[in-house]
């Protein structure tokens, strides 16, 4: 009796052994900034970028690619490195960087020290790759003024970029690209902007 139990045990250890030699690796993937256009020169004045609200299907740590029929995966072994609405935020202020040149530019949270004149806020309702690989960013957004907490306009505006489907490290890539193209949207809508005055 007790040479069975002790085989049962250690062919249920060989079994579980095995399934968790074969279960598949996560691969990790991340935003990176993708900005390439020209140079907008901004008044002197500093820009908080964030928060961006997400939609919560998106914040997660899976990749979400969308399918037929408005059908969501969560690709459980395709993941992000890190938390994909703090790297958004992130991203896109770098990208406003090189859009503007200006280096009075921080993503929020920003330090208390920090006097923003601006703030770039939104709400992201689309960020992922459909079936056949593109990209769509959909998102509403505004510049407020810190000083007045004034919304002078909200706007809506949709990116996309073609990947190739299922290449997660391509879908990345247009991710990284759309965002790039936002970032060169705002940039165009604060160069017009004077800068305000102190309180």
């Amino acid at each position: 009796m007790m040479k069975s139990r002790v085989f049962v045990v250690a062919f249920l250890t060989l079994l579980i052994a095995a399934a968790c030699s074969s279960s598949p690796k996560s691969r990790f993937y991340t935003l990176d900034v993708a900005y390439e256009g020209p140079t907008r020169a901004l008044n002197d004045f500093q820009i908080g970028v964030g928060p961006f609200e997400m939609v919560r299907y998106l914040d997660r740590p899976q990749i979400v690619t969308r399918g037929a029929g408005n059908r969501l995966t969560i690709n459980e072994f395709d993941r992000w490195a890190d938390a994909l609405p703090d790297r958004f935020n992130r991203v896109l202020a770098r990208n406003l960087v090189l859009a503007t040149g200006s280096t009075s530019i921080l993503a929020h949270p920003w330090r208390r020290d920090f006097d923003a004149k601006y703030r770039v806020t939104g709400v992201v309702d689309r960020f992922e790759a459909d079936r056949d690989g593109t990209v769509v960013l959909e998102v509403r957004w505004a510049i407020l003024g810190v000083a007045d907490s004034m919304v002078e306009e909200t706007f809506r505006a949709v990116y996309t970029r073609d990947a190739k489907p299922d290449d997660f490290g391509a879908i990345a890539s247009a991710m990284s690209h759309v965002l790039a193209d936002f970032a060169a949207d705002i940039a165009t809508d604060l160069a017009a902007r004077p800068a305000l005055p102190d309180h």
